[in-house]
């Protein structure tokens, strides 16, 4: 009996062993389960925490979108204004250019009208010189021929006198005749004087109008080549004012498209990471 009841406690003592063993392993077991558990815890709390820190980064790259869309819009505004301010600018150009050309056009006219009277002046004053100069040639042959006139009567008294002065006792008629030489030479050089004073006060008349009209030309002529130069100047100030504002357009439409390729860039990276994230969500919430 009493080994009967050592190998009854034997046994229970084997199987308690046994129990014991069996119970320490499932400790060890639940122990290491329960690090596992921990560990997949602290994987889960780590991605679900990935979702705020993406939240920060969606925070801060919209901040940043936003800050570059105020800088875009500033932009922007400056280059409109300065693209009113040079299409006002272009518009004032315009307007002088074509008062310019008006101005071209009036003096081209004017110029026009006064070419009959100056075409009639220089006609008129050629006809006067020719005319003074044949009046000139006919004054002096007539000079010569009164002269050779006077000599040959002179010739003619001399003689007649020296053959009759033994008949007839006629008076001195030298000094006679010379004084008649005299009066008529001072009244061809008095007519010659008046002659030509008359037809240089007409000369010096169509000369002075002539001139006039010259001088009127000229300056017109002066005023056409002011307003040329001022076109020009306008035609320069005009290409220079539209080179300007195509760099602008270009600046404003090289800045929106940069702009756009950002920020298409930005949403295509904040896609992927949400769709990374979202995926990894998903991933989690099976797994758990």
């Amino acid at each position: 009996e009493f080994l009967n009841t050592r190998n009854s406690e034997r046994q229970e003592m084997i199987l308690l062993n046994d129990r014991l063993a069996a119970y320490i392993e499932k400790v060890r077991s639940l122990e290491q389960q329960n690090k596992l558990l921990e560990t997949q815890i602290e994987a889960l709390m780590n991605r679900y925490l990935k979702p705020t820190g993406l939240r920060l980064l969606y925070e801060e790259q919209l901040q940043e979108l936003k800050r570059l869309a105020e800088q875009m819009r500033i932009q922007r505004g400056h280059a409109i204004a300065a693209k009113d301010a040079m299409a006002g600018q272009l518009e004032m150009i315009k307007v002088k250019y074509e008062e310019a050309v008006e101005m071209r056009k009036k003096a081209e006219l004017d110029i026009e009208a006064f070419r009959p009277d100056v075409d009639a002046a220089t006609a008129a004053r050629i006809a006067l010189e020719k005319q003074l100069e044949n009046l000139e040639v006919e004054l002096e042959f007539l000079r010569r021929v009164h002269k050779e006139e006077i000599e040959e009567l002179m010739k003619q008294i001399y003689a007649a006198h020296t053959t009759a002065a033994d008949a007839y006792s006629l008076p001195d008629l030298s000094s006679a005749i010379k004084q008649i030489q005299h009066q008529y030479e001072d009244i061809a050089a008095k007519n010659l004087q008046e002659m030509n004073s008359w037809y240089k006060t007409k000369f010096d008349d169509l000369n002075n109008k002539s001139s006039k009209h010259v001088d009127k030309v000229r300056s017109v002529r002066e005023e056409i080549v002011t307003a040329k130069k001022d076109i020009q100047n306008k035609e320069r100030d005009l290409d220079s004012l539209k080179t300007k504002n195509e760099a602008l357009e270009a600046q404003i439409r090289e800045t929106q498209e940069k702009y756009r390729k950002e920020l298409e860039e930005l949403q295509v990276r904040n896609q992927v990471t949400y769709n990374h994230a979202l995926a990894y969500k998903v991933k989690s919430e099976k797994e758990i």
